[in-house]
Formats: C-alpha cells, sequence, structure tokens
C-alpha cells in the first residue's frame, strides 16, 4: 500500500488535498483505507468533508518502491515508460540525451489528481491514510498560508508584504 499521513482540519481550507478514511479502522496503529481522496474542494465540500471526518493531505507517504512503481505502471503506462528509459539509460553515455528527450516529450501529471484520487475505486487496498490527531500542520504553498502559520507562531511583525518573507528571512525566524 501507499500509506498517506492526514492531519486533522482546523478550517476548511479550499488549496489543500483531502482524505476522507473509510469508517473500520484497519490495523492496530490506526491506518484506514481511503475512502476517497478529493483534490482542492470548493468550501462547502471542504466543510462536508471535515464534518465527514476527513484529513488533510499532507503528501508525506510510506511505500515500497516497487509498490509505487506497480501503481505508476498501472495508472499512467505512459509514463512508467518514460521511467523505463530513462532507468535503461542511466550510466550510459545517452543518459543526458535520454533524459533530456523524455522530459521534453512527457505530458505533465498532477499526481494528485490523476493518481491517488483514482485509487479508492479502482484498487481500494493500494491506499491507506494515517490520521495524525492533535498536530498542527500547514501546507506553505502559498504565501498566505505562510503568513497564516507566522501569524500563529507569533511573527505578526513579518507580515508587511509577502516580499518581506525572503528565504534567509524566513529561515532565521524558523531558528
Amino acid at each position: 500500500r501507499l500509506v498517506l499521513l492526514g492531519f486533522e482540519p482546523s478550517e476548511p481550507e479550499t488549496e489543500y488535498g483531502y482524505i476522507l478514511p473509510d469508517g473500520t479502522d484497519g490495523s492496530p496503529f490506526g491506518i484506514h483505507r481511503v475512502e476517497k481522496f478529493v483534490e482542492k474542494p470548493d468550501s462547502t465540500a471542504a466543510r462536508k468533508l471535515i464534518l465527514q471526518r476527513g484529513l488533510w493531505n499532507s503528501m508525506v507517504m510510506v511505500f515500497k518502491i516497487r509498490t509505487l512503481l506497480e501503481v505508476v505502471r498501472r495508472q499512467a503506462p505512459e509514463l512508467y515508460a518514460y521511467c523505463r528509459r530513462i532507468l535503461r539509460a542511466i550510466g550510459t553515455r545517452s543518459e543526458p540525451e535520454v533524459v533530456e528527450e523524455v522530459y521534453r516529450n512527457m505530458r505533465p501529471l498532477n499526481f494528485s489528481r490523476e493518481l491517488l484520487a483514482t485509487l479508492p475505486g479502482i484498487s481500494p487496498l493500494s491506499l491507506a491514510v494515517l490520521p495524525a490527531h492533535g498536530v498542527y500542520w500547514s501546507d506553505w504553498g502559498l504565501p498566505h498560508c505562510v503568513q497564516r502559520v507566522l501569524k500563529k507562531i507569533g511573527h505578526p511583525a513579518q507580515l508587511h508584504s509577502p516580499d518581506a518573507m525572503g528565504k534567509n528571512r524566513l529561515f532565521k525566524l524558523m531558528d
């Protein structure tokens, strides 16, 4: 299985993915099968997911490489074929050219939408979630998310503008 770490939402965030665990406790560690995987729902759907015990998808995953490769092979055979081409070229003289050609020709793939979200319906045993309780978590993919966390942890002076959070300044705040 691919096992995702899911966090209890503190609000109905529409920029995050949600994982809806099924109603059964599948292991002594609290791991659940995934009933539904929803990427960036609207606010109404996010509220409904929270009421149904939905969790934020952290995209922190645990898996065996062969399990992930099997999922990719089944769900995205074209991507799998490109990966195999690169694997065969590693260590050869043609490696740089093969990698460049593959990346130039490869179509973009949204891992969450095109792989993870499809698994509960077609291969329910392939995806599981481990709920993390009592942990404050935020995805820092957007400036407003970083600003919200800085405000929550007591650094409101750093919130004057989005460009006030340069890389070095942000790391100093975290020390």
